[in-house]
């Protein structure tokens, strides 16, 4: 055993005890020091002082539940380096251009309704992308700049946007921060880009050429409250109303809970052990059903991508997995699971 190793394990005695942990058996396992403990009352208080203890030695403390215990664990991790921000920022251009000709296609030529719909897809992303920064720099989680996706060619001129999480999660508490953030703000952002692009919008009466989009319940009552079209009719939408509408989409796929989707990040921290796995398979095929039975196929393929996600993808989970989500949280989860029903369920 080096040298390096015995000092990582007195490191990690010294950091419990101060952090007020009570240590039942020490020993190394593949080298890593690891402890069987008792926390104190306070264990979440008490987990991210352990980690403020021991970030100057470039060590990362690990809670989980096994046989003998809890079992604590320190790994070494060295703080992620400042990475170029050229590859956002060339993502960023290339979402923007794609977003005008998606909007330009729509709008038959004209450059100011194309220019609103680049906008108005932007707000709705961005927004969606600050939730989850925001939420992660108050819990201390580094993340990255938004990434964003063109998407060339194709109705909407975007796949979306992402972060990518470069330190974990300290408990389940921030993850479910993390992950319900970003949905929320996108929805918000959604309803208002909506609110904007509808009056601008067309009521027909008769028959319609063009796209029949999918219905989402929360949208459908939004038309209902700016609009009140009369029986039979058709809504030809402004393209800031259909940035809405796409708004409303992008949150109900992301709240799909599977993998590294938003709703799989909110599983995770609701379920134990491999049932948010269980979740995700059968939320899947539920999607995958309504999509070929009531929506033309339209949610299929991220259906199956998510299938495929709940299936292979394993979560790391937070460092301390041990501690159970907050009350305040498990009530809050009724307002990710209502956007979600209400932009899915074929009312």
């Amino acid at each position: 055993m080096w040298p390096e190793e015995y000092e990582h394990m007195r490191l990690l005695e010294e950091a419990a005890v101060r952090a007020g942990f009570s240590i039942l058996s020490a020993g190394m396992i593949h080298d890593i020091p690891q402890l069987v403990v008792i926390p104190p009352r306070d264990q979440k208080k008490a987990f991210l002082k352990l980690m403020d203890y021991l970030r100057p030695y470039g060590l990362m403390p690990i809670l989980r539940r096994g046989r003998e215990g809890l079992v604590l664990r320190a790994v070494y991790f060295s703080p992620p380096r400042p990475r170029s921000n050229v590859i956002p920022a060339v993502l960023l251009l290339a979402t923007l251009g794609s977003l005008f000709a998606s909007g330009w296609m729509m709008s038959g030529g004209e450059l100011e309704r194309a220019l609103m719909y680049v906008g108005a897809m932007m707000a709705v992303l961005a927004t969606h992308e600050l939730g989850h920064w925001i939420a992660a720099r108050f819990h201390g989680v580094v993340v990255t700049l938004p990434y964003f996706i063109p998407a060339p060619f194709t109705l909407f001129g975007t796949f979306g946007a992402f972060i990518q999480q470069k330190t974990p999660a300290p408990n389940r508490d921030a993850l479910f921060d993390i992950g319900v953030a970003g949905p929320l703000a996108g929805f918000v952002a959604a309803i208002a880009i909506s609110l904007i692009g509808l009056p601008l919008s067309t009521i027909i009466i008769g028959p319609v050429e063009g796209i029949a989009l999918p219905y989402i319940m929360a949208y459908g009552l939004l038309i209902r409250l700016v609009l009140a079209p009369p029986p039979g009719s058709s809504i030809l939408l402004h393209p800031v109303a259909f940035a809405g509408w796409t708004g409303m989409l992008v949150t109900m796929l992301n709240l799909i809970p599977a993998g590294s989707l938003d709703g799989g990040h909110i599983a995770r921290c609701v379920l134990k052990g491999n049932k948010h796995r269980a979740v995700g398979v059968a939320a899947s095929l539920a999607i995958l059903a309504l999509s070929l039975a009531f929506y033309g196929g339209w949610y299929a393929v991220m259906a199956i991508l998510a299938l495929f996600m709940a299936l292979f993808y394993r979560h790391p989970g937070p460092l301390d997995d041990v501690s159970s989500l907050s009350t305040s949280r498990k009530i809050l989860l009724a307002v990710p699971t209502a956007i979600f029903l209400m932009c899915i369920l074929p009312f």
